[in-house]
């Protein structure tokens, strides 16, 4: 049975989530979540998204370096245990340190890859982009964020990642922008969907 994002909000007392409803449906129905699929958080960090996500019946894998972002998901995670299994949902963490391609133990291709607090340090950005693509499957949604700050708006992951699509000969939509990516920043990033072809 896959839980209602109003059943989800009485069920969670995560900060602010219930005052974000509209913004937080809008990126759910932007990343066209089925139940069984699977998704992929880069940078899991203290965020709710993945657990919600996972509420709505998918397997989620987490990564993160931050042990204590991991703990943070796997209390979710137990707290939510009865939830999500009649969801059909889960959620599996690993402590991956993606900047140094060190990707074993993630399992096979993903229907929707989020990355939402996680920011690349390598300068051009095109061979994270080149991980992000390899992981996702044929028509995968990919929410990623846009941070934005007295400087201007950071989009270098997602230029990186449309530049990596055309240069693969591949097609891309824009879904949708302006998403709800995380209730754990005072100002937090707006999310792009994008679904590649």
């Amino acid at each position: 049975m896959i839980i209602s994002l109003d059943e989800i909000l009485e069920l969670v007392d995560l900060g602010n989530l219930k005052t974000r409803k509209e913004e937080m449906q809008k990126t759910i129905d932007a990343l066209s979540l089925q139940r069984g699929g699977k998704y992929l958080s880069i940078g899991v960090g203290m965020n709710s998204l993945p657990l919600i996500v996972a509420l709505h019946g998918l397997n989620v894998t987490g990564i993160d370096i931050s042990e204590e972002s991991l703990q943070y998901q796997r209390e979710l995670s137990e707290k939510f245990a009865t939830q999500l299994k009649e969801a059909g949902g889960g959620l599996k963490l690993a402590n991956i340190d993606i900047e140094n391609g060190s990707l074993r133990g993630l399992d096979g291709r993903f229907d929707c890859i989020e990355c939402v607090n996680f920011r690349s340090k390598e300068d051009p950005l095109t061979s994270f982009a080149q991980i992000l693509l390899y992981f996702g499957k044929p028509e995968s949604c990919y929410l990623i964020a846009t941070w934005g700050g007295l400087s201007g708006v950071d989009d270098s992951t997602l230029q990186a990642l449309i530049s990596t699509v055309k240069d693969s000969k591949r097609r891309f939509q824009i879904v949708e922008t302006g998403l709800f990516t995380s209730d754990k920043y005072t100002h937090p990033p707006h999310g792009v969907v994008l679904k590649v072809y």
